[in-house]
């Protein structure tokens, strides 16, 4: 199944701003300044300190390895984060650095050309080093990349996430009550995820709308070992109608009793790492009625 950034080139009062003259290359080292893109999927052993609760390991998603071919490394590891960027806006599970066994691998080779343009040639395979698909894109300008960018994201993965024109604005979400949290957990991670979504642009109704969707969360919190607690939160997404879509889980350890009474230093990883597993569901579900 199925997070953050974007760049000058999808500010058009800020790209107005970069002269004519500059390269691609130049554009995309001024990128390159930017921080690190938060990632959607968990590494073997989830750290709280830096990983989120995130998506389980038997989803799918996009692996997507670093940038090979060019000289400068900043300008190859801007264009990779852009890459699980676009993916991520478009509700599709994509990392950096670690994935799952069944997600996707994808492949990219950017090539300088005589007249400063950029080829990117883009791979994907399945884990079992099957090609899948293959594409090119050359890039003229910081626009073409962005458009590169966004037509990557619908040819690379029709089968696990929909790529049919729906917005999230078109989108309604109601969060039904989260249980299970001690303290002050179901009600901040209410709030944080109904933030969460509506950054996305979705939107989100206290009742369920006729076309609209429920999410519920459920939350345990139990020892672990003597210095641990293992929380677990899942998440169901159903129709207005009340047909279960699926689920996805969250869970990583934390410090003993740390989450006891306060969850207002997680609340806001959590929610923003479940948004687009969420998406998924509705969107895989979206895409299966209209065949």
């Amino acid at each position: 199944m199925l997070t953050l950034l974007f760049f000058l080139i999808n500010n058009k009062s800020s790209y107005r701003l970069i002269p004519k003259q500059l390269s691609i290359l130049s554009i995309l080292v001024l990128l390159s300044a930017c921080g690190q893109v938060p990632q959607p999927f968990s590494k073997n052993i989830a750290n709280i300190a830096h990983d989120s609760f995130l998506i389980p390991p038997y989803t799918e998603g996009v692996l997507v390895r670093p940038v090979i071919g060019l000289a400068d490394p900043a300008v190859m590891s801007r264009i990779t984060a852009m890459a699980v960027k676009e993916l991520q806006k478009r509700g599709i599970p994509a990392s950096l650095v670690a994935s799952n066994q069944l997600s996707l691998i994808l492949i990219v080779l950017v090539e300088q050309q005589s007249d400063d343009k950029l080829k990117i040639n883009w791979t994907l395979k399945k884990p079992d080093g099957k090609v899948v698909a293959v594409r090119k894109d050359m890039i003229v300008s910081n626009i073409s990349l962005n458009q590169a960018l966004n037509q990557m994201t619908c040819w690379i993965m029709p089968e696990i996430i929909s790529c049919i024109n729906i917005k999230p604005a078109d989108l309604t979400i109601t969060i039904n009550k989260i249980i299970g949290a001690p303290g002050n957990g179901n009600d901040l991670l209410h709030h944080s995820l109904t933030d969460a979504i509506k950054k996305v642009n979705v939107n989100i109704t206290k009742f369920p709308a006729k076309n609209g969707f429920v999410v519920q969360g459920t939350v345990m919190l139990t020892p672990n070992d003597i210095n641990n607690d293992l929380v677990v939160i899942s998440w169901s997404v159903a129709d207005a109608y009340g047909y279960n879509l699926g689920s996805i889980k969250q869970s990583n350890v934390v410090a003993h009793k740390k989450l006891l009474m306060d969850w207002s230093a997680v609340a806001s990883q959590i929610a923003t790492a479940a948004v687009p597993g969420l998406l998924h569901l509705i969107r895989s579900h979206l895409y299966l009625i209209a065949r």
